[in-house]
């Protein structure tokens, strides 16, 4: 069987990345929106890193490649789970 070299992943929406997200970093998706990335100690580009491989795992499609650096920069993770829905959806 040849190997898949490329897949397209279905539509993902923006909730569906925050929970994915607070399950990896540990807080409850109901409050997760509003969780500070410093307060859970993910704002460094390499936390950041780290989380969008995670997304791009779980929900992406292989194609995808490096994070660009996000403008502006989030604060919430509510926010980055904004900019990594607009980064799937490329």
């Amino acid at each position: 069987m040849p190997a898949e070299t490329h897949t397209h992943a279905e539509a993902v929406e923006v909730d569906a990345v925050l929970e994915l997200l607070a399950g990896v970093v540990g807080v409850d998706p109901d409050s997760a929106a509003d969780r500070s990335l410093t307060e859970l100690d993910v704002a460094d580009d390499l936390a950041l890193l780290d989380l969008w491989e995670v997304v791009v795992e779980e929900l992406g499609e292989r194609s995808l490649g490096e994070l660009e650096p996000l403008e502006p920069r989030p604060d919430t993770l509510g926010e980055l789970a904004e900019a990594f829905h607009a980064e799937l959806s490329r």
